[in-house]
């Protein structure tokens, strides 16, 4: 069960996979100017992991990785600051600052939510927490001699616990979100016998759970990122849905596991449904090459369940 507190940092357990991160992604519909913010902290093995990019059109700006900087192995609340980058809750649930200065870059973001949390329920299959949030993003990005005063919409997330992923085989998450005010989020885990379904719909100032979703999917090369796909999903109340995704830009990392070359990517896509422009993410990682495929099918149920405050 999740509580504003939960908006805080959690005392760290003594565990080697523990950790806790905090996500935000950002699109300005109007610039095509869009980044991502994940920061990351693993306090029993002494060190945080920051990435953040800013990208305009099919280019970055600014691209910052570090997953190896020395923090004490509890830091307490100021865990949500450290190297060149911090996240601060102004109101549970409610608004968020996020805050980078490194080299010529300053950013400062605002986050205001949309819509209710969605929390994907996911601690059995983990041993960890995780909930999902829409929002309207505002403020201002430097980057040596240009300023854009940022305007659009994002995603942000928050995560914590031991965070096992072995038995993960294939994921994709999507989301985007539209003038209109239809925000959408999805995602499948490819397990070992099936495929779990998280997710929900956003349209006309309802959100609904994700009942049924479909992913038929591109790679730039086998095991690569996606870079083209079409989403067709449908939500508990009937609506749905068929997007069609092209990639602007991609963040790709990549780490040995159990002899296999597991990736991750972040991709920054253009979104179109029924006719209208859209941005997102789709984050997709994988760890069992021979799960990887060009379809991918979930149903109910739902995993997730959207917040009542």
């Amino acid at each position: 069960m999740s509580t504003p507190y939960d908006e805080l940092p959690h005392p760290a357990r003594d565990h080697p996979l523990w950790r806790e991160s905090w996500y935000l992604n950002f699109f300005d519909h109007d610039q095509e100017v869009y980044g991502i913010a994940w920061m990351g902290v693993r306090p029993p093995k002494g060190h945080g992991e920051l990435l953040f990019a800013i990208g305009a059109g099919n280019a970055f700006l600014h691209k910052f990785e570090n997953f190896a900087i020395p923090i004490p192995a509890e830091i307490g609340r100021e865990r949500t600051r450290f190297g060149p980058a911090e996240f601060s809750v102004i109101e549970p649930y409610r608004r968020w600052d996020v805050d980078f200065h490194e080299n010529g870059v300053d950013v400062h973001l605002e986050w205001e939510a949309l819509t209710p949390a969605y929390n994907w329920e996911w601690y059995d299959t983990t041993r960890s927490w995780h909930y999902q949030h829409p929002g309207r993003v505002t403020g201002t990005i430097r980057v040596d001699d240009r300023t854009i005063d940022f305007s659009g919409m994002g995603e942000r997330d928050r995560a914590w616990g031991q965070r096992d992923n072995a038995g993960f085989r294939a994921v994709h998450w999507m989301t985007s979100q539209f003038p209109s005010g239809t925000y959408l989020e999805a995602m499948h885990v490819q397990g070992p016998t099936d495929a779990e379904l998280y997710g929900f719909a956003h349209r006309d100032g309802r959100s609904e759970l994700i009942s049924d979703y479909q992913l038929d999917v591109g790679y730039a090369y086998p095991g690569g990122p996606p870079v083209r796909a079409r989403i067709a999903m449908t939500d508990e109340a009937g609506r749905s849905y068929v997007l069609d995704q092209e990639i602007m830009n991609v963040f790709g990392m990549g780490q040995a596991n159990a002899g296999n070359e597991a990736r991750q990517f972040f991709t920054f896509n253009r979104y179109r449904l029924d006719g209208e422009s859209g941005y997102g993410m789709m984050d997709h990682w994988w760890g069992d090459a021979t799960a990887l495929s060009d379809r991918y099918t979930a149903s109910q149920p739902n995993r997730g369940r959207l917040l009542s405050f």
